[in-house]
């Protein structure tokens, strides 16, 4: 609240004294063109990170229409802002995880418009950076079903954070047969 005997432009110095003291510095561009980043989410107990552009809307997963005779990975099909997508639940494609609830999972929709594929996750936590520095060249942290997916990993905050090669997932024909052998 505006002290009365202050003028507007006193008010607004005294609030940016105020708010700069207590936010957050946000790195400058040349800083950030040394990190690298992408989105960051948690599959399991993995904690994994996309590159953007291989990724194009992140939404809530909602109701899913379910596909008969096909992989139990394969969750079925919903429509995500007019686009028809086959959604892939990643921790069960991987064998890691347990299946992601549809009221508490988000949709990573992959870029690829002719794939047409989403995965679902159960938790996001936008994006991540890491300096070069904390690259793992050994990959020893990462669970063994990763590796192969694995672009990289790095260390940060006490947890390893592979990064999701999409293209090679999208590329192979495991996740391109979703029909259930019978």
């Amino acid at each position: 609240m505006p002290r009365l005997t202050e003028l507007p432009l006193e008010e607004l110095l005294r609030l940016q004294r105020q708010s700069l003291g207590k936010g957050r510095i946000i790195p400058a561009a040349e800083e950030l063109d040394s990190r690298i980043g992408g989105l960051g989410f948690a599959v399991g107990d993995l904690y994994l990170v996309c590159e953007l552009d291989s990724v194009s809307d992140i939404v809530d997963c909602g109701a899913l229409t379910m596909v008969p005779r096909t992989k139990a990975w394969m969750r079925g099909i919903t429509n995500v802002r007019g686009r028809l997508c086959s959604i892939c639940d990643l921790g069960m494609f991987l064998g890691i995880a347990p299946p992601v609830p549809e009221a508490e999972g988000k949709l990573l929709v992959l870029s690829d418009p002719e794939l047409g594929a989403a995965l679902l996750v159960p938790r996001v936590f936008g994006l991540r950076y890491f300096d070069e520095e904390t690259e793992q060249q050994a990959m020893e942290g990462l669970d063994e079903k990763l590796r192969s997916l694995a672009k990289a990993a790095y260390l940060q905050g006490g947890h390893m954070w592979g990064v999701l090669d999409v293209e090679r997932l999208a590329e192979m024909p495991r996740f391109r047969t979703v029909a259930d052998g019978m």
